[in-house]
């Protein structure tokens, strides 16, 4: 699996909400779905022991860690992702959705 790119580290805005939970825990949000190419991009935004990270994904891209941790540790429960198609792929609610299922998911 490729290095994650991190796109930038920052404070304010959604990662002052991350930064105010409890540090032991890891948080993520997924958010501000845009069309690249056509193809809906979200940015993934977090904390890890590094301090805020946020970067931009794709749907193959979650489906590929999926796929990774699945490997790495057979027989214990991965989530499911939602579907990889749907049937509305421009409608900006159809994104929506799947971008709560995909925090959802990273949560």
């Amino acid at each position: 699996m490729d290095e994650i790119e991190v796109i930038g580290r920052a404070k304010g805005g959604a990662l002052d909400l991350i930064e105010s939970e409890d540090p032991t825990e890891q948080a993520f949000t997924v958010d501000s779905p845009v069309m690249v190419n056509n193809i809906p991009t979200y940015t993934v935004r977090g904390v890890d022991s590094d301090g805020p990270f946020e970067c931009k994904r794709r749907f193959t891209e979650f489906a590929t860690l999926r796929e990774a941790l699945a490997s790495a540790w057979p027989g214990f429960y991965i989530p499911y992702l939602p579907d990889k198609s749907y049937k509305r792929p421009n409608d900006p609610s159809a994104i929506d959705e799947r971008r709560q299922l995909l925090q959802r998911y990273m949560r």
